[in-house]
């Protein structure tokens, strides 16, 4: 009777035992969420955002909305009338210049060319576009005014000064240029800095046809 007494007492024990390790279970098994819907509770990363086309530099071919070969009253209907203007002997040169409450003034320039003058397929079309904006880059590699000279180096490997001109404090600024791309930079001598970049048609020298904006450069070869 003893025997069965005491075999009792051990069951009742292994009985509540698994019962508070079944509750514990219960109560863990509580506090895990409930999976749902992935689209539900994921964040998706945002995707990146493509670069704005009104601001990208494709040597060779366009600066931002303008290229080569457009005709400039595209141009004018596109930005609006220019600030300056000059034309002589079927050539012309149009600048536009930002708003005077800007903290740096940028400007853009065109220069255009009339071809076959009195001909039937006379035409005027842009031949080069120059910026002076950092908000203006080249796609390949994301140089802009603002650029060191070494970065320009880094990614145009055969680039050669061409010429040079006095800015206003008559330091020196140097015109680099890479034909076979059709893209020119504009380098302050003292830091080695890009302020302007010019684009221009590809196998063509910059200084062949370049923006009457100096009258005092000075070609190095």
């Amino acid at each position: 009777m003893k025997t069965h007494g005491l075999l009792f007492c051990f069951l009742l024990l292994a009985g509540l035992s698994a019962c508070n390790t079944s509750t514990q279970d219960t109560t863990v098994g509580a506090s895990v969420p409930v999976a749902t819907n992935d689209a539900e509770t994921v964040t998706k990363p945002e995707e990146p955002k493509s670069p704005d086309t009104a601001f990208q530099i494709i040597p060779g071919h366009r600066a931002g909305q303008i290229y080569l070969g457009q005709n400039p009253d595209e141009v004018v209907k596109a930005l609006g009338k220019p600030d300056a203007s000059n034309a002589a002997m079927g050539k012309a040169l149009l600048t536009w210049v930002s708003a005077a409450d800007k903290p740096e003034k940028q400007s853009v320039t065109v220069y255009t060319v009339r071809k076959n003058t009195g001909m039937p397929d006379e035409k005027v079309e842009v031949r080069q576009v120059r910026v002076t904006s950092p908000t203006f880059s080249i796609v390949a590699n994301n140089l802009h005014a603002g650029s060191a000279l070494s970065q320009i180096k880094q990614a145009y490997p055969s680039i050669q000064a061409m010429a040079y001109y006095l800015a206003e404090d008559k330091s020196r600024v140097y015109v680099y240029d890479v034909p076979p791309q059709g893209i020119a930079f504009e380098v302050t001598g003292p830091d080695s800095v890009c302020i302007a970049m010019t684009i221009h048609p590809k196998n063509k020298g910059v200084q062949e046809e370049y923006l009457p904006l100096h009258p005092d450069m000075k070609p190095l070869h």
